[in-house]
């Protein structure tokens, strides 16, 4: 079976690091991947590549026209058995191609709410016009793809109450590789990971988060409530693992707040799992999720969570923590439960959970779960 997947890039991302991770159950079962992206040099690129997977390139064009022809010619040029679609809200174009080529179209739906022209929403023609410009990619992708699929049920909830009553809708909840995790993937960057930690001293409690710089992490809000920790007086650290378009605002930021010795901006890290098991507190205060693994990942290394109360949050983490739960507007009530939550940790009252957490993440949210249930949506077809 010959399946190509559409993906904005191949940077480290939850998508790209799931996707990677199924990699080894797919090819058990002969299904080759051919992996289609729209920027080049991606931090993953390279990985996938030595697994065999072949990987092509389009442009970006926002053109629906654009988006059906890149992919009709490539597609009439191979036999693909099916066209899978990562790109979530923007696949109208896609899906229109995969039509007429007769093949079939899945789309995953990885996020509550559209990330694409986010900026636009501020400006009330350009909203307008992205109203409709998403309207357009919805009616395309709902009347053509073969199978559209949530990767949690809040994501459906949100685009298409009805879901559950047809057969043209499914979930399928990412997986985490939980030995990947926990293994050393690079010497010398995990010994950077303790050796840094380790300078902070033994007295400083760490915070970390992990997530792309752009708005949906909600970096700006998180920043300005961590402030309101004290956390200079505290001995407070918080620890960002991550990148983007974002970040000299947030090196601004961090700046005007005074926390250059408190924020510590590390960029992305394949040493993910050394970073978590240094820290005492994950923090994640996004405006809208899809499913976010690294919440997953968090929770399995025993890590306590503080986040915001979105829908999707509900699903993936463990209802111990759901009353540190905050909205992710409001700086009063978010610095009142990570300033409950600390004091929990502090106290030795999340201790006893940590373990039986770690167990429940396991058995619902592995790696090779996710890998047999999306053999199985494959082999539908």
């Amino acid at each position: 079976m010959k399946v190509l997947t559409l993906l904005h890039s191949l940077s480290i991302g939850g998508i790209e690091k799931t996707l990677f991770h199924c990699l080894p159950e797919l090819q058990k079962e002969n299904i080759e991947m051919t992996i289609c992206c729209f920027k080049k040099g991606g931090n993953l690129e390279d990985d996938f590549k030595l697994k065999g997977v072949n990987i092509v390139y389009i442009k970006k064009t926002g053109s629906f026209f654009m988006d059906f022809i890149q992919l009709f010619l490539i597609a009439q040029k191979n036999n693909f058995d099916i066209i899978h679609s990562r790109l979530s809200y923007t696949s109208g174009g896609f899906a229109l191609a995969c039509k007429l080529l007769n093949i079939p179209f899945l789309v995953s739906i990885h996020n509550e709410f559209p990330a694409t022209l986010i900026s636009w929403t501020k400006k009330p023609l350009l909203a307008k016009i992205r109203k409709y410009y998403l309207r357009m990619h919805k009616f395309l992708t709902k009347k053509y793809a073969s199978l559209i699929v949530g990767h949690s049920r809040s994501n459906l909830d949100r685009n298409f109450p009805d879901w559950k009553n047809s057969k043209q809708f499914t979930v399928l909840y990412n997986g985490v590789d939980f030995e990947y995790l926990t293994k050393k993937q690079d010497v010398i960057m995990d010994d950077f990971a303790k050796s840094y930690v380790e300078k902070l001293g033994d007295n400083a409690f760490k915070i970390i988060h992990i997530g792309t710089f752009k708005e949906q992490k909600n970096h700006l809000f998180m920043l300005e409530s961590f402030s309101m920790l004290n956390p200079i007086i505290n001995n407070y650290h918080l620890i960002l693992l991550g990148d983007g378009e974002l970040r000299k605002q947030i090196e601004d930021s961090v700046q005007n707040l005074g926390l250059q010795n408190n924020v510590h901006l590390i960029g992305f890290s394949k040493n993910v799992g050394t970073w978590l098991k240094q820290s005492d507190l994950f923090f994640f205060p996004s405006i809208f999720e899809g499913f976010a693994n690294v919440i997953i990942e968090a929770q399995y290394l025993e890590l306590p969570i503080c986040a915001s109360s979105i829908k999707p949050h509900f699903e993936s983490v463990h209802n111990y923590y759901h009353k540190y739960f905050f909205s992710p507007i409001d700086n009063k009530e978010c610095v009142l439960k990570l300033t409950e939550i600390i004091n929990d940790i502090q106290e030795g009252k999340t201790g006893n959970k940590t373990s039986e957490i770690k167990q429940n993440m396991n058995e619902r949210f592995s790696i090779n779960q996710m890998a047999k249930n999306l053999i199985s949506i494959y082999h539908r077809y």
